[in-house]
């Protein structure tokens, strides 16, 4: 499916009756950002975000500061441009998966995982499964579109194009520890996945050299995670052993994590090769230098790491609105995997 372009609307003389409300909701855009996938089996992967280089952030969640009519036209929006329906669960940091097919079996009378459903029968059972707390989602349909808030944290989208299972997780530093992306390629497994076919995509993060916790929760993470590093020493996956393996010395003068690291490791612990595990994506820098190159805004600095959440100014980022409390920058994108 081809994505129809969005473009920003700015308001005219001709237009100048139009309502605050209308033009607060076209004056901005969605970036969508398309990863790079292996093969055309592979479903597509985006990342939905502008957090307002140009004064006219995307923010796509209820979480903080904005008005809920404005989150909301954001994803009618949203919705249009994926042309199908967008689930969600309202994250918590935990382990929790939610079997997608199962719900909506409950949901929708009569359903099944391979029932045919209207898109508004999907919408209306999809509105009380935001407000569920979990931190994944796995289904085998291929009729809606798996969403994961983030704005630092790790969107991880799991594939099994063979078996025709998918799954997405938001892997904060608690949810790592908490092993939300075992438990996501798990609730995958008993879905009929085989773990030597799933594809992991790790969409942007905080990276390694901005994320700065210092030095006592950089240690007790490493300490944490000295089993996992052993294990994956013990099966010859060629990740470092040491037990500050995760601990970084960021641009800032402390200590940090590299969360990309960690979740490697994690996935290597539980059997996957590194040729399963992207972490890595010249579509996502090669569209950020372009979006960049167009703006204006003198913000519009390109970024050594696109990846990086706090680094690339059209990536919402916490800690970029912790750091600066500039207006507009507090928000989330959505990483989704289109099956």
């Amino acid at each position: 499916m081809t994505i129809p372009q969005i473009r920003q609307t700015r308001q005219s003389d001709s237009k100048a009756n139009r309502s605050i409300e209308q033009a607060a909701v076209y004056s901005e855009r969605p970036l969508i950002f398309r990863a790079q996938t292996a093969s055309a089996s592979v479903p597509q992967i985006l990342y939905v975000s502008n957090r307002g280089v140009d004064g006219n952030g995307f923010n796509l969640s209820y979480k903080v500061h904005e008005e809920g009519e404005d989150i909301a036209a954001h994803h009618r929006q949203l919705e249009v441009a994926l042309g199908r329906p967008l689930s969600l669960v309202r994250q918590v940091h935990s382990s929790r998966v939610v079997d997608l097919d199962a719900y909506l079996a409950n949901a929708v009378q009569g359903s099944d995982s391979h029932s045919p459903l209207t898109p508004s029968q999907l919408r209306t059972a999809l509105v009380p499964l935001a407000t569920r707390e979990a931190d994944a989602q796995v289904t085998t349909r291929t009729d809606i579109a798996l969403g994961v808030y983030t704005a630092d944290c790790t969107p991880v989208l799991l594939v099994d194009a063979v078996h025709g299972v998918y799954g997405v997780a938001h892997a904060g530093r608690k949810g790592v520890e908490n092993g939300v992306v075992p438990e996501t390629v798990a609730v995958m497994e008993s879905k009929g996945a085989e773990l030597t076919d799933v594809e992991v995509w790790l969409g942007p993060n905080i990276c390694g050299n901005c994320y700065e916790t210092g030095d006592v929760v950089a240690q007790e993470f490493a300490h944490k995670n000295a089993e996992l590093l052993e294990k994956v020493a013990r099966r010859g996956a060629g990740f470092p052993a040491e037990p500050d393996a995760f601990v970084t010395h960021t641009r800032f003068g402390g200590e940090g994590i590299d969360m990309r690291a960690a979740l490697k490791a994690q996935l290597a612990a539980m059997g996957m090769n590194h040729q399963q595990v992207h972490d890595e994506d010249s579509c996502v820098d090669a569209q950020t230098h372009r979006e960049l190159d167009q703006a204006s805004s003198t913000e519009a600095q390109a970024p050594n790491n696109s990846m990086c959440t706090l680094e690339n100014p059209l990536l919402y980022s916490y800690r970029e609105w912790t750091l600066t409390h500039r207006p507009g920058s507090n928000g989330r994108f959505i990483s989704v995997l289109m099956p």
